[in-house]
């Protein structure tokens, strides 16, 4: 019984944690497009690493 419980919060874990980069992801693609479309792509390549660096301080 305990197995399971540790499974269950395991999977819960792992679906919060792909829901969070997914979300992640989302969000930087549609930045970077509306940065793209006024001309600011460039800028992007300066604050994604900022971004990885907050989440992977998150975690």
């Amino acid at each position: 019984m305990r197995f399971s419980c540790l499974g269950l919060l395991h999977l819960q874990l792992m679906y919060t944690y792909e829901v969070h980069v997914f979300r992640m992801y989302t969000v930087g693609m549609s930045t970077y497009l509306v940065l793209r479309i006024l001309g600011l792509g460039r800028y992007m390549f300066l604050w994604w690493p900022m971004q990885v660096k907050i989440v992977t301080s998150a975690m």
